[in-house]
């Protein structure tokens, strides 16, 4: 690398780690790999994957490739394998099993990089190996490239197609993870990103007339729409449901609406309605939104990387964040670009295009949780049962914890689906309790579940109103 591009990067960097994350939000480490890039736009969107043995990596889309980088000790981050590819502004990343799925939109470029490149993880640490770049053609659909891509219960969905292919959204079955088989398709208008929880996909229109289409799946041949949110100048990019399925929020990254992360109530569709909106900073424009818990992590652009509490919808609370944006004159869409928080610790990982990847812990994300001071330390985990039980509206759950580790302590309903999060987070040993508000659910028999590590127990409660 040139000794004037080495100076800007330094320059760079020296700014960023110079800026202070803020609340229960706390930098562990930050990189920047250029890759032979010296235009100052370094990377995309970035997803996340943990091994067998339990090491976490972080997978980013930068522009000539995928990097892939562990961060199991952030104190020594360290770039792993780095899989080449077609130069690109846009690269989206999903996994599924022990592969990496990439897909980009680059309209000119040689076809033999063109298609998903499909990249075996299994052989992490040491190595990752491009399995190959697939492509399917059929008639008129057509996967040489896609915008981004999603992945849920053993089916691959390819959204922004449309450059080659006259469908919205391709569905594919991963029963063969490296030959994936083509199941069906739904929609003709742009779509740029979508996700689905259980058998309902929700799929972005980002372009006219915009908002936020939502489709039962549940036959793949066949998908069906149920119902569009529609709001005056929407410029959908994409959206997340909450953990019980009642709300969606979504993002704007153009329009005319503000660029605000908004809550809908979708406990009744086909209907819905608008409940609130959020934003750090209002001059800043929103871009990726996940859920993780209680807690939803907000890729900001220029305003960076911010997590806010939704464990209720109607009124978000600021969690915490980091400003990782610094001005450049080389892009329009500058700043954070993605976010990634689905380790089975507490980390999550951001990626800031012209500042790098950065790895983040969230602190302190059991605060409903109170421990109780017994004098000794649990030989074993237990769940205790809920007190009072029958309840209503609210009861109290206490656990012990035998060593110190990652725990989470999740209410579940009879079909299997989360309904609330009360700890999500790493606790020392000993003995907790906690209060679960149900004001909002219905009566009826529920689960309560403790995960801490390899060891689960699981308890029956009633909610009667």
């Amino acid at each position: 690398m040139k000794r004037s591009v080495c100076i800007v990067l330094l320059m760079l960097l020296t700014g960023v780690l110079q800026a202070q994350s803020t609340g229960q939000v706390r930098l562990l480490a930050q990189r920047l790999y250029n890759h032979g890039i010296s235009n100052g736009n370094y990377y995309s969107n970035c997803w996340g994957y943990t091994d067998q043995q339990g090491r976490e990596y972080a997978l980013m889309g930068a522009v000539t490739g995928l990097s892939i980088v562990d961060i199991t000790n952030p104190d020594s981050l360290q770039e792993v394998a780095f899989i080449g590819g077609v130069t690109s502004t846009w690269r989206e990343i999903k996994t599924y099993s022990h592969y990496a799925y990439v897909v980009t939109d680059v309209t000119v470029a040689p076809d033999s990089l063109l298609g998903t490149a499909i990249i075996d993880l299994s052989g992490l640490p040491d190595t990752a190996t491009l399995v190959r770049r697939w492509v399917h053609v059929d008639g008129t659909r057509n996967t040489k490239l896609a915008h981004t891509i999603s992945i849920h219960d053993n089916y691959l969905y390819l959204n922004g197609c449309n450059y080659w292919s006259p469908q919205a959204v391709l569905i594919f079955s991963l029963a063969d993870p490296v030959n994936p088989t083509y199941v069906g398709a739904w929609g003709t208008e742009y779509i740029h990103d979508s996700m689905v929880r259980n058998d309902t996909m929700f799929a972005a229109d980002i372009y006219t007339p915009g908002g936020l289409y939502v489709v039962d799946v549940r036959d793949k041949a066949n998908p069906q729409t149920i119902t569009e949110i529609t709001y005056a100048g929407a410029g959908t990019h994409n959206a997340w449901t909450t953990t019980d399925g009642k709300y969606v929020l979504t993002t704007d990254e153009i329009g005319g609406t503000p660029k605000t992360l908004k809550v809908w109530n979708i406990q009744n569709l086909p209907a819905w309605s608008p409940v609130t909106s959020f934003t750090p900073d209002p001059s800043a424009t929103v871009h990726n939104v996940h859920i993780k818990g209680n807690h939803a992590y907000v890729a900001w652009y220029t305003a960076g990387v911010h997590v806010v509490n939704i464990s209720n919808p109607t009124q978000p609370v600021h969690t915490g964040g980091m400003d990782t944006f610094l001005p450049t004159p080389t892009s329009p869409y500058q700043g954070c670009w993605g976010v990634f928080p689905y380790y089975n610790s507490n980390k999550f990982i951001a990626s800031d295009r012209q500042t790098g990847l950065y790895v983040f812990s969230l602190d302190s994300i059991t605060t409903g949780v109170h421990r109780l001071d017994e004098g000794t330390i649990p030989s074993s985990l237990t769940l205790h049962q809920n007190y009072p039980n029958p309840f209503n509206p609210s009861t109290m759950i206490r656990y012990a914890v035998p060593s110190a580790g990652y725990v989470t302590l999740k209410v579940i309903n009879l079909l299997g689906e989360e309904v609330e999060t009360l700890t999500d987070g790493v606790l020392q040993a000993g003995t907790y309790e906690v209060r679960f508000e149900a004001t909002s659910l219905q009566s009826g028999v529920y689960m309560y579940r403790l995960v801490a590590g390899s060891l689960t127990e699981s308890r029956k409660m009633l909610i009667l109103k």
